[in-house]
């Protein structure tokens, strides 16, 4: 479960419906509040069949580690972190924290603030992790086959 908030159980529910319904998507998008949203479903106790073939990488964007999953074990799952120096809300140090819930977190390091980084060298170490996502996906499929 996501949380005990109202907001948090309805976008539990809604993810869950796309989940049953067989909606396709690989992985999870999260940026500040909603990075640790993700977090939390990524780390929630649910069967394995219900997300965990769905998700299959996570990207964090001025993220930070909920308390409840401090203590938690690495998740084996490709995770890119994106971090921006001069951010005010969420420090470098938080979003540390966030990066070790996982085992082999990759990282972006931009000098800007609370943002996801638009700039073209950002964009080309978003879009290098999304392509070796992709390819890991057509691997697993290939060996399945």
């Amino acid at each position: 479960m996501l949380g005990g908030t109202s907001a948090c159980q309805h976008a539990e529910r809604l993810i869950f419906a796309f989940v049953q319904a067989g909606v396709p998507f690989d992985g999870v998008l999260g940026f500040s509040n909603g990075a640790a949203a993700a977090a939390m479903l990524l780390a929630s106790p649910m069967p394995a069949e219900e997300v965990v073939p769905a998700l299959r990488f996570a990207l964090f964007a001025g993220g930070y580690c909920p308390n409840a999953l401090h203590d938690m074990p690495p998740l084996a799952l490709p995770s890119l972190h994106m971090v921006g120096t001069g951010d005010d809300l969420v420090t470098p140090e938080d979003s540390a924290k966030l990066a070790a819930l996982f085992e082999r977190p990759r990282h972006l390091v931009h000098e800007q603030g609370h943002i996801v980084p638009q700039r073209s060298s950002d964009s080309a170490i978003i879009v290098g992790f999304l392509r070796d996502q992709i390819e890991s996906s057509l691997e697993a499929r290939k060996a399945r086959e």
